[in-house]
């Protein structure tokens, strides 16, 4: 009786991890598929690098670089990657790899920002509701989006409307 709960519960259980590493494997291919898209539109030569990991950040790092108006933004590229994995290498020292894990946090948050922005004109609340779903949600936006046009400044007045606070 207790070796047929067992079972039970060791069959539910590798169930689980199946279901999981489904859903893990169609987000990783609809984000890679997406990323590849949008790099292509921009004329990047690598756009293989979309599937395979790490340099997928690279890329993400280069498409974002091209919308930031930070003077900083030519380090975004080898930012996201550089951050990524120092917070893992690092998150065994207490202090030091819990703040590198909060500002690679915050990096990728503003990189998916910048991607969301050059592709969408809804790009806040893609942002917030790709915090909010702890980042289930990029990959999926991020494959809608593929097939988007860059906005330009002019679009964007387009849809926002003429700057309230700019009336001559």
């Amino acid at each position: 009786m207790l070796g047929e709960v067992a079972v039970m519960l060791a069959g539910a259980f590798l169930i689980f991890i199946l279901l999981f590493i489904a859903i893990a494997v169609t987000l990783y291919l609809l984000l890679a598929f997406g990323l590849k898209r949008l790099s292509e539109r921009e004329g990047l030569a690598n756009s293989w690098m979309a599937f395979v990991p790490l340099l997928n950040l690279y890329l993400m790092g280069l498409i974002a670089e091209r919308q930031s108006t930070q003077s900083w933004k030519q380090h975004i590229p080898l930012a996201y990657p550089g951050l990524v994995v120092g917070s893992i290498i690092l998150d065994f020292i207490p202090v030091i790899g819990f703040l590198l894990s909060i500002a690679s946090l915050v990096f990728g948050i503003y990189v998916m920002f910048l991607l969301y922005e050059r592709y969408s004109s809804q790009a806040i609340p893609f942002t917030i509701f790709s915090v909010i779903t702890l980042g289930i949600l990029f990959p999926i936006l991020i494959f809608i989006l593929r097939n988007n046009e860059k906005l330009t400044d002019a679009d964007i007045k387009k849809i926002d409307g003429p700057d309230p606070l700019n009336k001559y």
